[in-house]
């Protein structure tokens, strides 16, 4: 904080420095200064954001809210949206690179992996094990079941299930997004942080906007383990936990 503060006493003294007539008149935007300081001083942890990117395909991605990365603050949230669903690993890959970084664009990539596995089950299946923390669990068996092709009869499986989770998608609208495809969370206010130990990171509760289910929320959990550039989905239940049927089916 004091290099900060120095920092700032330099800008201001530089100005005296260049214009030491009195005739001069220094004229210098405190409120700016202020966010510069403010740039400079926020660390990651502030995760306070509004960005849009544009990845390697062109489809442009953003994300937007404020989630604390390390320490649990009621009524924080964010969203993130893209324009169009990666169709290929490449795409996938540019997306979790723009919006990763985030709590939740990890949602974001996730339900990404999940459509993706829905059209391309081999592409998909690389995808969901770098949106997941632990793609070897059994979270991963039960996406299997739930995204697979439903037979006659099936009940369980719900290949419309990722489509559920963006906004503007209900069952009267046969789970039709909005555009741009968007998630909405929310920290669960009451579910502070825990750490895992062999992350060495917080795992970040998180409540996922639907309408797909009654409560008009799905719980998911998400970590950025220390050294990964990603945050990823720690708990996946939420995510495969029967929605309500279009009723256009």
């Amino acid at each position: 904080m004091k290099k900060i503060f120095s920092f700032a006493a330099a800008v201001i003294m530089a100005a005296f420095v260049c214009c030491p007539q009195p005739a001069l008149a220094v004229n210098i935007d405190l409120g700016s200064l202020g966010k510069v300081i403010q740039d400079i001083g926020g660390g990651s942890g502030s995760a306070a954001k509004s960005h849009t990117y544009s990845h390697s395909s062109g489809m442009p991605a953003g994300v937007d809210g404020r989630i604390d990365h390390d320490t649990h603050h009621a009524g924080q949230g964010g969203t993130c949206s893209v324009e169009k669903l990666p169709e290929n690993e490449t795409e996938f890959d540019a997306l979790q690179q723009q919006v990763g970084g985030e709590p939740q664009g990890a949602v974001m990539v996730m339900l990404a992996a999940m459509n993706l596995y829905v059209h391309d089950e081999q592409a998909g299946l690389s995808c969901l094990r770098k949106a997941m923390y632990d793609s070897y669990s059994s979270d991963m068996q039960r996406l299997k079941d739930k995204l697979r092709p439903a037979s006659k009869n099936d009940t369980y499986a719900q290949t419309f299930l990722p489509m559920a989770f963006f906004r503007g998608a209900t069952p009267e609208n046969n789970y039709k997004p909005s555009q741009p495809y968007t998630v909405e969370v929310h920290v669960n206010d009451a579910r502070p942080y825990s750490r895992l130990t062999e992350a060495r990171a917080p795992v970040i509760y998180l409540n996922l906007l639907t309408k797909g289910s009654d409560s008009g929320i799905r719980p998911v959990e998400v970590i950025k383990a220390r050294g990964k550039p990603y945050f990823t989905v720690f708990n996946t239940a939420g995510l495969t936990s029967q929605v309500k049927f279009p009723e256009g089916d």
